[in-house]
């Protein structure tokens, strides 16, 4: 199991593709950690240190993803180890079909 705090998202209140992440995520049933950049001075200094230019800014075990985009996403989670036990789940999820015609 991942221990939580391996994926981390800064987001900001208005910013929808962060939402839109985080309820993805949610939906995978991975843990994750958020940082709201303009609740946060912490986490506004975390997010400038890491050169942040838009929201939101996604780290999966350190790899970065700016911006979202789910098949993105998915393809770090698959290469962390997330998504081998959502597997079934993802192909219910896109239709597809394991070991049938």
């Amino acid at each position: 199991a991942r221990e939580n705090g391996n994926v981390m998202i800064y987001s900001s209140s208005s910013c929808a593709p962060c939402h839109e992440a985080k309820a993805h995520l949610r939906d995978l049933g991975v843990k994750f950690n958020t940082c709201d950049i303009e609740k946060s001075a912490s986490c506004k200094a975390k997010y400038d240190q890491a050169g942040g230019i838009g929201t939101p800014l996604i780290f999966v075990n350190g790899d970065r993803m700016d911006g979202y985009e789910q098949s993105q996403l998915d393809a770090l989670l698959r290469k962390h180890g997330y998504l081998d036990r959502n597997a079934i789940y993802l192909d219910r999820k896109m239709g597809h079909k394991r070991g049938g015609k």
